[in-house]
């Protein structure tokens, strides 16, 4: 299949093809029968930091009342689902760095806040699925040959009951078990894992794996999605490139993981519209993608370079030697319409062609929102995708989608939306390609 004709697939990377789909039960909602597409899909994150989908000076667990009042949300490269499947979009973010499966269960019996991020505040948040990432790696770095059994056998215990939390609620999970450990003994920085028993620690993973994927294929609402073949192998042990300290995904796997979960989701609620924000959505952006006009703006290193007509959408390149990318204005007659306390969402397709030789750089966009309240500039940030490609050597493409967000203040026409490429490796050039800035007022939640 050509990049082009799979382009509607969105962001396929040819060389993760061998990502299967969930060997999960048949449960959940149903898909459509009358072949449409779902516009929108709701989806909470819940468990330990692989969890962990953003980063922001709040953090509240609902993601939809914590953008912006922080004055910035990141929406990191743990949550990419939404590439594979444009209807998908974060509504909630329940993972905690360094939790075991035993605080995480103990997160119900604390006392009730905005960051308590327990399995009841994640449902009622009236999420559509929840991606499960809770195994945990963080039960495993003192087990040793003589407590293994008996640490496996705690972790899966309070491993189910987490599951079970939620799929009593009606709730399908998507449970990705634990990834992977990567590092020998001594060759992480990761608190607690420097003097880990590698052997051990897989042996005591691959066990619990086994137990998760077991129990998922006899219950209904439950789906593993599961690591080995995608970014480890059946040894437990991470593939080159898919983890960043030998513990998380790089963004590489997490692409890998968004994959299977995009199939799962889709097996589950039937195939999603390719555009995003679209129910009960109104676009607002003027219709002008001409990169040559005034609303577009070319920095740092990049050039202008010519458009392509790609599945039915004129993409706009831009060819990039070092540091570089695009701003597409916000105009003056946008920055008017847009309404402090009304809800957004901004979304944009874009394409990174292959370079001519393997290449690494870092991807991320921003929303740039700024206004001046009595002299003083205020700056109002989200960023998606903010992550390391090493060594890509594949064409890729997708939506860049940012999560829904409630406009605080009003904003000027300095405001403006940035696609940006980063150190991206010495003598090598990539080219990037937008279209589609679909921006959406949306409906209160």
């Amino acid at each position: 299949m050509s990049f082009y004709k799979s382009l509607g697939a969105l962001f396929l990377l040819s060389w993760l093809a061998a990502c299967g789909g969930s060997s999960g039960g048949q449960g959940g909602a149903n898909p459509p029968v009358d072949n449409t597409k779902v516009k929108t899909l709701r989806v909470a994150t819940f468990g330990d930091s692989t969890a962990d989908a953003t980063s922001l000076k709040s953090q509240d667990v609902s993601l939809f009342q914590a953008n912006l009042q922080g004055h910035q949300i990141i929406e990191s490269r743990k949550y990419q689902l939404s590439f594979y499947y444009p209807a998908a979009y974060l509504v909630g973010n329940g993972g905690i760095g360094g939790e075991t499966t035993k605080t995480i269960l103990h997160r119900d019996v604390k006392a009730i806040s905005t960051r308590r991020k327990s399995t009841e505040d994640i449902i009622a948040l009236k999420p559509q699925v929840i991606l499960f990432r809770g195994g945990s790696i963080n039960d495993l770095p003192n087990v040793n040959s003589n407590n293994r059994d008996v640490i496996v056998n705690e972790t899966y215990k309070n491993h189910i009951t987490l599951v079970e939390r939620f799929t009593n609620a009606n709730l399908p999970v998507l449970d990705s078990g634990i990834l992977g450990y990567a590092f020998p003994k001594g060759g992480t920085e990761v608190a607690g894992y420097d003097k880990a028993d590698p052997v051990q620690v897989r042996l005591a993973l691959t066990e619990l794996n086994k137990r998760y994927r077991a129990y998922a294929k006899t219950h209904e609402k439950v789906y593993f999605i599961d690591p080995v073949g995608a970014v480890s192998n059946a040894e437990g042990e991470y593939f080159p490139e898919m983890t960043e300290d030998g513990i998380h995904l790089s963004l590489l796997g997490s692409l890998a993981m968004a994959k299977k979960e995009a199939q799962a989701v889709t097996k589950i609620f039937g195939q999603s519209d390719d555009k995003a924000f679209e129910k009960g959505g109104k676009n607002i952006y003027p219709n002008d993608s001409v990169v040559g006009s005034t609303l577009f703006k070319i920095i740092g290193s990049a050039t202008k370079d010519v458009s392509k007509l790609i599945n039915g959408k004129k993409y706009h390149f831009i060819l990039l030697q070092t540091d570089g990318g695009i701003e597409i204005k916000i105009p003056e007659t946008m920055a008017n319409a847009l309404e402090k306390g009304k809800t957004y969402g901004v979304s944009l397709d874009v394409v990174i062609e292959k370079p001519n030789k393997p290449a690494s750089f870092k991807l991320s966009t921003r929303l740039d929102l700024k206004e001046t309240v009595g002299g003083i500039a205020e700056r109002y940030l989200l960023e998606n995708f903010v992550g390391e490609l090493k060594k890509l050597d594949k064409q890729i493409a997708g939506r860049i989608k940012l999560p829904p967000f409630k406009l605080n203040t009003t904003v000027n026409d300095q405001s403006h939306f940035r696609v940006y490429i980063s150190d991206l490796s010495a003598t090598k050039a990539l080219k990037i390609g937008i279209t589609r800035l679909n921006w959406v007022e949306l409906p209160s939640q």
